[in-house]
């Protein structure tokens, strides 16, 4: 993997706790504060509080209890009460919610945090962003990656193997999640970045085409997911945010998730959404390519802007309490004029060319579901639950979670269907 100067220490192996206890020696650490759930604290925090306590470093343990931990206003009082005044390292005991909460504290208190996962389940280990639910809505607020990471393997081996499935299906949202990094920026004038784009892109292949073999549970497969996952998090941490890791399908996925939340229903695992929203996006793409230059002008010269008082009312019904600042941030989009909107549309049929081969770059769905099948992933919503309206609704207006031009943009002005099958379009 590329080495960058921001990088964290990276240690994987069943030697884990002994390399940190190492670390934390070296690094003079005189109080360390664990933070798990109540899960994770037994998969491991633990064992690990009490052989880093064996060697004679303080630690304090926060454990937080609650049947379901989101990363919200809730944890992080806790996390921030529990720990109270320290000047301790913070080391995050758990997957991508105890990360999340933990990075952010220790940011906003000016305070390093080490990350020590216990499932292989997301790509954020070492991201330099915090995944929040503030105020009801899914947001990426800028912190800090850990100074390290401590992958223990016999830890992670022993982990569910639908969170297994949950890190394999967050890489593969990779190989659409580029793509509609270089949509926005044909067609948004969005930042991007050929060589990230490219390593990314890459780094997917690899992992989602040694699928069941990571699913074999050895050794070395898991620490093939594990390099997966943290390649995926240095090149965020190159590019300065999560924009190339996170499109359409992390959209589509954190707006169900919003849904979840409203109607107060358990949380579904952050990879499990994205698995079956990457297939969507795959299918997008895959419409996208079979649209020929002659097709596209017929459909752009039929495009219309949807009718402004309609969408804004259909965005406050589904996102409740979080609609207005999406207002805000998706004006742009929501107060285009139709010369605007003529522009937009003039800009694509300009670019068409690039449109197809962008599309092209993209595995045909046929191949990502064989993938997510042999990863054990959900390949349909339908089998998280989710029924025939939410999973249109979060096609139709997941979009609108985050201010990015993407593939799923793209398709509303295209008319390509919402969910599309293969051979629909």
């Amino acid at each position: 993997m590329k080495e960058v100067s921001m990088a964290p220490a990276i240690h994987i192996g069943r030697d884990a706790i002994a390399a940190l206890d190492v670390y934390a020696r070296g690094h003079g650490f005189a109080e360390l504060v664990l933070i798990a759930d109540k899960n994770t604290y037994e998969a491991l925090g633990r064992r690990l509080a009490e052989e880093l306590s064996a060697g004679g470093h303080a630690v304090r343990a926060v454990v937080l209890q609650q049947a379901e931990v989101v990363a919200d206003e809730r944890s992080i009082v806790q996390v921030l009460t529990g720990s109270g005044p320290t000047n301790g390292c913070f080391f995050a005991v758990g997957s991508g919610t105890i990360t999340d909460i933990v990075r952010f504290v220790s940011h906003r208190t000016n305070r390093s945090f080490i990350s020590v996962p216990t499932a292989p389940s997301v790509d954020g280990f070492i991201a330099s962003h915090a995944a929040l639910v503030l105020g009801g809505l899914k947001e990426s607020i800028g912190c800090a990656p850990p100074r390290a990471l401590f992958a223990d393997l016999a830890t992670l081996r022993a982990a569910p193997q639908e969170m297994i499935a949950a890190g394999i299906a967050d890489v593969a949202g990779k190989l659409t999640a580029v793509s509609d990094l270089e949509i926005g920026h044909l067609l948004w004038n969005e930042r991007y970045d050929p060589d990230i784009a490219h390593r990314l892109r890459a780094n997917a292949l690899r992992c989602v085409e040694q699928a069941a073999e990571i699913l074999s549970g050895s050794d070395a497969a898991m620490t093939a997911l594990v390099e997966a996952l943290v390649e995926t998090g240095l090149c965020m941490l190159d590019f300065g945010n999560s924009s190339p890791a996170s499109g359409a399908e992390h959209h589509i996925s954190h707006f169900w998730e919003l849904q979840l939340l409203r109607q107060a229903r358990p949380a579904i695992l952050h990879g499990a959404k994205v698995s079956a929203a990457t297939l969507i996006c795959a299918r997008w793409y895959d419409a996208l390519r079979k649209v020929s230059s002659e097709e596209a002008k017929v459909r752009l010269e039929g495009a219309r802007l949807p009718d402004r008082t309609t969408e804004l009312a259909r965005i406050r019904e589904l996102y409740g309490a979080a609609a207005e600042p999406i207002i805000r941030q998706q004006a742009p989009f929501l107060d285009m004029s139709s010369q605007a909107f003529d522009a937009l549309k003039a800009r694509i049929m300009a670019r068409w060319t690039d449109i197809q081969h962008v599309a092209a770059e993209v595995p045909t769905p046929d191949r990502v579901e064989r993938w997510l099948q042999q990863a054990g992933a959900p390949t349909d919503a339908r089998q998280l639950g989710f029924s025939e309206d939410l999973i249109r609704e979060g096609c139709e207006y997941g979009h609108y979670v985050r201010y990015r031009f993407t593939i799923a943009k793209l398709a509303r002005i295209l008319s390509l269907d919402c969910e599309p099958r293969p051979g629909s379009a």
